[in-house]
């Protein structure tokens, strides 16, 4: 599988983030049936101030996801590049993604309401059957 010849879906994340948890489950729901039709999932960790590498890794790798996590150990360019608006102010989390074969981006949402059952990843699910 390589980058760019596949759609992609980023879940930007933080091990403290309640809704980070409820989407990555919801993720982790969605993540066989469309990583058999050529998606590639990856869970891209942010350490946040204050948090040690090991600390975060551990954690992230203790919580058995199925879906790749990636880490980044230099949390200032991912929020500069990826995760704050147009006034350069950051975003809450979770941040998720979906780029298409193109390297388009082609969805994103911000915050995950866990609140809303199933109906909760409908419109990622929405997304990733668009991009096929």
């Amino acid at each position: 599988m390589v980058l760019g010849k596949q759609p992609v879906l980023l879940s930007f994340f933080t091990t403290t983030c309640l809704a980070c948890k409820d989407e990555i489950a919801a993720l982790h729901t969605i993540y066989d049936e469309y990583k058999a039709k050529g998606v590639l999932f990856y869970l891209v960790l942010v350490r946040v101030d204050g948090e040690k590498d090991a600390e975060v890794l551990t954690d992230a790798h203790s919580r058995g996801y199925r879906i790749p996590v990636l880490y980044h150990r230099y949390p200032s360019s991912v929020f500069q590049t990826y995760l704050t608006d147009a006034n350069n102010k950051p975003l809450p989390f979770p941040v998720c993604y979906i780029i298409d074969r193109s390297g388009k981006l082609v969805y994103a949402h911000i915050g995950f309401d866990a609140s809303l059952g199933a109906k909760a990843i409908q419109p990622v699910v929405t997304a990733l059957d668009a991009v096929q």
